[in-house]
């Protein structure tokens, strides 16, 4: 995954994109050696979203009554809570997983991204405030693993078994649920924001706006067009024209020559089957004559082409 890129930059900053933005690239960054300062979106939208995730952690431990920086997996350091960054291990794969998705279908605008003196890739205000949004569902998360954790230490230190009552569960309110006989409600994330691909603009559908959809269509109509009268003038193409109009003269003649009753001519049309034509209604012409509605129309402007075609066949 260190090489792998990513289109999460849309068409119109394509050009104003540094290559090293398209890559995911090494957690370790060069200004720090480690996940910090970290020098393309990627790298940054993650740190982001864990900083938030940890924030949670923290306020889950402090509800449970535990110390966040007594950590077990991660070395007690001054200025960081190791049990915080414990917990986040938890639903670490949540927060990759939400990540990967994002930049994988949704395209971010060059805007949401500001690059310092020292090469440092910094989210926007407006980005920030839209992946702190994410925050309650990670707390939803990791609320049982934090209560699980409060438990087993808990129990481990107790000298006497607590009788005819459990533990408590602040946070997922559990207990509770339990005597309602209702299920644990499933945590939302934030719907991500629909952009075009193209030009930036919010799309509520698709991958391109309503401008940029028409342009792209057009332009592949033009393309496809342009293939199929090459496939048409083709010598294999010509040759099954050629045999289609051979049949077509064919049965033109046989019919021709074949025996008729009379047909009445364009005076017996107009005299007495178009009066009788005025009160059929558009949808039983169109479907006794098994076609479109407009087609069964029946008007002043069309009526003498209709007896026209009566009188040619």
């Amino acid at each position: 995954m260190n090489t792998t890129p990513w289109g999460f930059i849309f068409a119109k900053d394509a050009s104003q994109t540094p290559a090293h933005w398209l890559i995911f690239g090494s957690r370790h960054s060069p200004l720090t050696g480690g996940p910090r300062l970290s020098i393309n979106p990627a790298n940054s939208l993650l740190n982001f979203v864990n900083a938030v995730a940890e924030s949670e952690c923290r306020l889950a431990t402090c509800a449970c009554g535990l110390d966040p920086g007594l950590g077990v997996l991660h070395t007690d350091t001054a200025n960081r809570d190791s049990l915080a960054l414990d917990l986040i291990e938890t639903i670490r794969p949540s927060i990759e997983g939400w990540i990967l998705h994002w930049l994988m279908h949704e395209p971010l605008r060059r805007s949401d991204f500001i690059e310092t003196a020292n090469g440092n890739c910094r989210l926007s205000s407006s980005l920030c405030s839209k992946l702190s949004e994410t925050a309650p569902a990670w707390g939803k998360l990791v609320a049982p693993w934090t209560e699980y954790v409060a438990h087993c230490l808990r129990a481990s230190h107790t000298s006497r078994p607590l009788v005819g009552r459990g533990f408590s569960t602040p946070l997922t309110q559990a207990h509770r649920r339990k005597g309602q006989s209702a299920s644990p409600p499933d945590p939302k994330m934030p719907a991500v924001e629909r952009i075009c691909h193209d030009c930036g603009a919010r799309t509520r559908v698709g991958r391109n706006c309503p401008k940029c959809g028409r342009e792209i269509s057009r332009g592949k109509l033009i393309e496809l067009a342009k293939a199929g009268r090459i496939a048409a003038l083709s010598p294999e193409a010509r040759r099954k024209h050629s045999d289609t109009l051979r049949r077509h003269h064919a049965a033109k003649r046989a019919w021709q020559s074949a025996s008729k009753t009379a047909w009445p001519d364009e005076a017996a049309y107009l005299r007495e089957i178009q009066p009788r034509l005025a009160s059929v209604t558009i949808s039983l012409s169109g479907s006794v004559n098994l076609m479109q509605p407009t087609y069964g129309r029946v008007d002043d402007s069309r009526t003498r082409g209709t007896g026209s075609l009566w009188r040619n066949w």
